[in-house]
């Protein structure tokens, strides 16, 4: 009789624990490249391309109830795009001579791989860096990526000739690569997050210069 008693309080001293750990239900969290000007994917969608209905019937096949760990469904794996920042300058001449101005062009950087998520998956934040929380940073193997780089290196004294009728802007252009999917998290079969994860990491950049006639 106490060992039937022993063992009834230690599966509700667990599944007490359990729900003092189970995490508050959130807002999508995103960072970094869904702050991009314009981003083109060669297959598959961003998840902020999804409507509401897909996430949800996605999220709902991803609660498969386990012991312990996470259930992972990747939608889009590792898929190329493209993108495009916001403006670095932009100089117009309406005049009938050329100008030619001088500028000095700052160092932009960002983190290499940032994140987004759904539901109650799980983001921390690291010297200004979010990546995901609870062991799913190494279950998807981007534990390594959230380093910082440059997206363009600092110029002093850059030389721009704006011809007349002209416009010449100057931006951020690079590749990077995308996966996105559900995930559902599990510790003793209780369900402690569910949801939509992505992460975009950046593969290279450089910054373009046009001039258009206006």
């Amino acid at each position: 009789m106490r060992r039937k008693f022993t063992l009834l309080s230690t599966l509700v001293f667990l599944t007490f624990i359990c729900f003092l750990i189970l995490p508050k239900k959130s807002e999508a969290i995103s960072c970094n490249y869904n702050n991009f000007s314009y981003m083109n994917v060669d297959s598959g969608k961003l998840l902020r391309d999804y409507d509401y209905e897909t996430i949800k019937q996605e999220t709902e096949l991803i609660k498969k109830k386990k012991f312990f760990g996470w259930n992972i469904n990747k939608i889009n794996d590792n898929v190329r795009a493209t993108f495009i920042t916001d403006l670095l300058f932009s100089y117009k001449n309406d005049g009938t001579t050329p100008i030619t101005y001088k500028l000095n062009v700052a160092s932009e950087t960002t983190t290499k791989t940032s994140v987004s998520t759904t539901g109650s998956v799980g983001v921390s934040t690291t010297a200004g860096n979010k990546e995901f929380k609870q062991g799913l940073n190494e279950e998807l193997k981007i534990s390594g990526d959230y380093s910082k780089i440059e997206l363009v290196k600092e110029q002093e004294n850059l030389e721009i000739v704006v011809d007349p009728h002209t416009v010449v802007i100057g931006y951020i252009q690079g590749e990077g690569r995308y996966t996105n999917g559900t995930c559902s998290y599990y510790a003793f079969f209780f369900e402690q997050q569910v949801g939509w994860f992505e992460y975009f990491t950046i593969t290279s950049s450089y910054m373009r210069i046009e001039k258009l006639a206006i």
